[in-house]
């Protein structure tokens, strides 16, 4: 008969969270914990301070692991605060004297623990920024394929935009030195530097931008707010054109984007459609491209322009 034999009962760092998945490895020799703690929706601390402190909650008095539903945890009016750490089982000794050091988080800053809202990668940087639900801008890098590393994304920063405003869609610059972020009321730029240099550059207000994009060889960045497209010079932080009004957009614009040369911008709207492309050589920035779909609302677009 196979015996099996408890070999510890450890606790995670803290008192206030649960276990909500556990797997080993194939050698058995490290054990990943994925918990969580709850958070109230109105808290008016940062998530980002927040302690993830968990602890092991045993549901087999209960019913069987395995049969843990979402119901089970979740509660009205709070949030889940996630985290994932790996344990190695040959150290469970280490674990029993109460040295919990031995619990190493796969992502030391953090992981978004909402709905992502918006994603952009560096086209000459291997890094991407994410901003979700969470209130938080988080960039990563990850290595090039013949690199041989055990970890395919690294945590490079995160930032707690804001307690009140939720970002909505985000840009990183093509050399990956500036993050543009879109939020209710607001366009911010952050600088990146590492994460205890990193510096906002500016806030611009605007109303309700819904889209950022910047131009492939960086010197332009493009904004959807409302009706209008708005072109900026991110070094310079002035602005360079103004879509709007008369020939403009009549409904919101739900994306901007540039063509490969970065010599027009085109940008779309919900209903009434719309696509309009803009002459960004011109002086006055003249409208090369029109077409307009009164059924149609476009979300997004896509083009083959060089």
């Amino acid at each position: 008969k196979m015996q099996v034999e408890p070999f510890g009962t450890f606790r995670m760092p803290g008192d206030e969270g649960t276990v909500w998945q556990m797997s080993a490895g194939s050698e058995d020799t490290h054990l990943a914990i994925l918990s969580f703690v709850e958070q109230t929706n109105d808290s008016d601390e940062s998530p980002g301070v927040l302690q993830l402190s968990t602890r092991l909650q045993s549901k087999a008095s209960q019913k069987s692991f395995s049969r843990v539903s979402a119901a089970d945890v979740m509660m009205p009016g709070k949030e889940r605060v996630w985290s994932l750490s790996v344990f190695p089982v040959g150290q469970a000794d280490l674990a029993a004297t109460g040295q919990l050091e031995v619990f190493t988080p796969v992502f030391p800053l953090g992981i978004h623990h909402g709905p992502i809202l918006g994603i952009s990668a560096s086209s000459n940087k291997r890094c991407l920024a994410t901003c979700g639900s969470d209130m938080h801008l988080r960039v990563w890098a990850f290595p090039s394929e013949d690199a041989k590393l055990q970890q395919p994304f690294t945590s490079e920063m995160s930032v707690y935009v804001s307690p009140y405003e939720k970002p909505t869609a985000v840009s990183v610059h093509p050399m990956g030195f500036q993050v543009a972020i879109a939020m209710e009321s607001t366009l911010r730029v952050y600088h990146l530097t590492n994460q205890e240099a990193t510096r906002t550059l500016f806030d611009l207000p605007l109303k309700h931008p819904n889209d950022v994009t910047y131009s492939h060889d960086g010197n332009m960045l493009a904004v959807a707010a409302e009706n209008d497209a708005v072109l900026i010079d991110p070094w310079r932080l002035t602005l360079i054109h103004l879509f709007s009004g008369r020939g403009g957009h009549l409904s919101k614009v739900s994306q901007v984007l540039f063509s490969e040369d970065d010599r027009m911008l085109l940008s779309c709207s919900v209903a009434p459609g719309a696509i309009y492309g803009w002459d960004l050589e011109s002086a006055a920035k003249d409208k090369v491209l029109d077409h307009v779909s009164r059924g149609t609302s476009y979300a997004c677009i896509a083009h083959d322009f060089r």
